[in-house]
């Protein structure tokens, strides 16, 4: 369901793991349905003789990305990705998108899982190795009652932690312990922000003037802030 980003490290250590994984087991594998030519290049290279690859239509609804998923009967949630710096931004929507589908989550072992110690028994950690894939992969598909587990142990954490009553309570926390903030403070903190370049740039036109009645002498008063200019 990620971007084609994350495509170069599927192909090169997830997919090869599957592959030796179908050996043993049959695989159907879902992917999003290709984009444009080349990336419709990129996923026939995923093939394999004993792997069913099928591609799920693509939505900017997640619901009904969500939806389309999870009538498929999904196991696992492969999310595999590489370290870099903007991961610590990043949230746990693939664990919540696993629970959506029933599905359990099996992720590379980088931010924002990789240092989580509140949901860390609620996902599986993997190095980005061929063999702990493998290994991962492995033991998730043939051990259901380990998936049926995990899973109830990642719904109790997403109820207790994403739920509506939780998230009410933390806009509540942020709307006591902070003071709002009228129109005319965040001006001016726009204008300590931008310095100088800001007060350059000002003209009558971005300044948004509004009035509430009509001006007696417009051509004076137009002259008077173009001299203040």
């Amino acid at each position: 369901m990620g971007g084609i980003f994350r495509s170069k490290l599927l192909k090169e250590i997830v997919w090869p793991a599957i592959v030796n994984l179908s050996e043993e087991i049959e695989i159907e594998f879902l992917i999003p349905e290709p984009l444009d030519k080349n990336e419709k290049k990129l996923l026939e290279e995923y093939k394999a003789e004993k792997i069913q690859v099928k591609y799920i239509e693509r939505s900017v609804s997640l619901r009904k990305v969500l939806r389309n998923y999870k009538k498929e009967g999904v196991d696992i949630l492969v999310h595999c990705g590489e370290e870099i710096k903007n991961n610590i931004y990043k949230t746990e929507n693939s664990l919540l998108n696993a629970l959506k589908i029933g599905a359990v989550l099996l992720t590379s072992n980088v931010e924002p899982y990789k240092s989580r110690e509140l949901s860390k028994d609620s996902y599986i950690r993997v190095e980005n190795t061929i063999k702990d894939w493998y290994e991962k992969l492995r033991y998730y598909a043939l051990n259901k009652n380990e998936r049926e587990k995990l899973y109830e142990r990642a719904k109790i954490y997403c109820l207790e932690n994403y739920s509506g009553k939780k998230e009410t309570e933390e806009f509540q926390k942020l709307l006591s312990e902070n003071k709002s903030v009228d129109y005319f403070d965040i001006l001016n903190r726009y204008t300590k922000l931008e310095g100088t370049k800001y007060k350059k740039e000002r003209n009558i036109v971005s300044d948004g003037l509004y009035f509430s009645k009509l001006i007696k002498n417009k051509k004076e008063y137009i002259k008077s802030v173009i001299e203040k200019k």
